[in-house]
């Protein structure tokens, strides 16, 4: 199983189950909320704002390249469902 947390720093091997349970909290916990609403939408962008901020800082991955492109990859998540956020907007909020 080793393929698994490779990549990480010999201490950091517990990101693997941080990352299991991000996925968890945005796949069933927060589709019973109701996967149309805003606030499914609000509450996954924030999830995945604290969690590329919390990677960032974590420095978890040794190698410079592999941890720009995962930190890349949260930050691109983050910012498609800051786009959804805004789409979902009512119109009559909109100015």
């Amino acid at each position: 199983m080793r393929f698994i947390y490779k990549n990480y720093d010999e201490w950091c091997w517990y990101w693997e189950i941080v990352e299991m349970v991000r996925k968890l909290i945005l796949t069933s916990c927060l589709a019973s909320l109701g996967a149309e609403g805003r606030i499914y939408i609000g509450m996954a962008a924030m999830a995945s704002g604290f969690y590329a901020v919390a990677h960032a800082q974590a420095w978890l991955i040794p190698d410079k390249l592999e941890h720009l492109l995962q930190l890349a990859s949260l930050v691109a998540t983050f910012f498609n469902l800051s786009v959804g956020v805004l789409l979902r907007m009512p119109t009559d909020m909109i100015n």
